[in-house]
């Protein structure tokens, strides 16, 4: 499921900072009319959104989230509008049908740069996916 997710939860928020998300939901909001094809809300008309909050999340869960879409062009997330905690959903309004997420902004997004080199021969790794853990990392 999640190769078929949109981004990689990278947002851009109101004050135009890139943000690292947690999300507390996710949809794909869509509709069509009798022939497939996609209709939007008219001009300044909104739809409500109501998205379930994981179980494991509806204590901690605050009162008031961030709704993003995105934006298939800049492949971000985008801050647009606030939802509202209603029992174990958010419920908030959306200006257009797309992908829309719930999220809390986790903090500036922060790039590290780093060369994967094998102690024992000196090799440096080259197009290679590695796993490691944050406790396997020392600055």
């Amino acid at each position: 499921m999640y190769n078929k997710l949109p981004g990689d939860l990278i947002g851009i928020d109101q004050q135009l900072d890139l943000q690292i998300l947690e999300t507390y939901g996710m949809l794909y909001a869509t509709l069509t009319d009798d022939e497939g094809n996609e209709l939007q809300p008219e001009p300044g008309l909104t739809a409500e959104l109501s998205i379930e909050i994981p179980a494991e999340y509806v204590a901690r869960a605050p009162s008031e989230m961030p709704l993003w879409y995105f934006d298939e062009d800049q492949a971000l997330w985008i801050e647009d509008g606030l939802a509202n905690k209603v029992g174990n959903r958010y419920v908030g309004s959306v200006s257009h049908f797309s992908w829309w997420n719930i999220d809390l902004p986790l903090g500036d997004l922060v790039t590290i740069c780093l060369q994967a080199v094998d102690v024992s021969t000196g090799e440096i790794f080259k197009n290679s996916n590695i796993l490691f853990s944050s406790g396997d990392i020392e600055f």
